[in-house]
């Protein structure tokens, strides 16, 4: 892997992935930083374009929620940059209800070690040091923490 000088050291993903790992002591070989630069595109992109297409989809099947976004944007008077587009209020629920519907990465799990004694959930024992999870697509259309946990309702 070549590096462009930049003049100075740069503080990057590749800064880490140049360096020796702290841990085990041994520098990456050439292969593995181009896997995880694969890993970092697709991560950042797909999961990206996934996000605006639920939301697209879900403002396309809801024409009142897309009235009222295209509203909020509309009474907008100057540029449309990250620093305005943060403070409009109805486009981050609507990004987060559709984050909340559709995650674009269904891996999502909260993982948690059981103490060495075990636990019991809900009845059920489970041995000490196991790795347990639940997936956030559960928890996210669980109607215990939901009244309406399948509907886009981006005002609650």
């Amino acid at each position: 892997m070549v590096r462009l000088p930049l003049g100075k050291t740069p503080t990057d993903i590749f800064s880490y992935l140049l360096k020796e790992d702290r841990v085990t002591k041994r520098k990456y070989t050439q292969k593995e930083p181009n896997i995880e630069c694969v890993a970092l595109v697709i991560g950042g992109s797909d999961t990206t374009s996934s996000t605006l297409a639920t939301a697209i989809y879900y403002l396309l099947t809801h024409p009142d929620k897309f009235a009222r976004l295209k509203g909020e944007i509309d009474s907008h008077d100057g540029p449309l940059d990250h620093s305005h587009l943060a403070k409009f209020d109805y486009l981050n629920a609507v990004i987060k209800e559709g984050l909340r519907l559709l995650l674009p990465v269904r891996s999502g799990m909260m993982h948690r070690m059981t103490p060495p004694e075990g636990i019991t959930v809900e009845g059920t024992y489970i041995p000490g040091n196991v790795n347990i999870g639940i997936g956030s697509y559960e928890v996210q259309h669980d109607p215990r923490y939901w009244a309406q946990p399948d509907e886009f309702i981006p005002e609650k």
